[in-house]
């Protein structure tokens, strides 16, 4: 019998409702967010909350792992990356993040 380690999930409530949403910090205000679309939200924002399965959890499990990187770049944000006078990232600290994401919404 397979058990789950969520009671439930939240999903995209956008366009991506199969999508399940991160739980993160990385985003000010904003505790989840959608590694397809961006959507963010905070804790009692407007999400799509469903019992938790195991398909559910592994496409969550593996969209944390992917994400990793990329969250942890925007969360670092002027505190460690390079950025310019006006306090935007470097075009070369852009293309990591873009790079990271492009690797995280090729998962489905």
């Amino acid at each position: 019998m397979n058990e789950t380690k969520y009671f439930t999930i939240d999903l995209c409530p956008g366009e991506h409702v199969e999508t399940p949403l991160i739980s993160t910090f990385a985003f000010i205000g904003q505790e989840y967010w959608c590694p397809v679309c961006g959507y963010t939200t905070g804790m009692f924002g407007v999400t799509k909350n469903v019992a938790s399965t195991p398909e559910l959890e592994a496409l969550l499990d593996a969209y944390m792992s992917r994400a990793k990187p990329y969250l942890r770049y925007i969360s670092s944000q002027g505190s460690g990356m390079e950025e310019n006078q006006n306090g935007k990232l470097t075009r070369f600290e852009a293309k990591k993040v873009d790079y990271e994401y492009s690797k995280i919404i090729k998962l489905k």
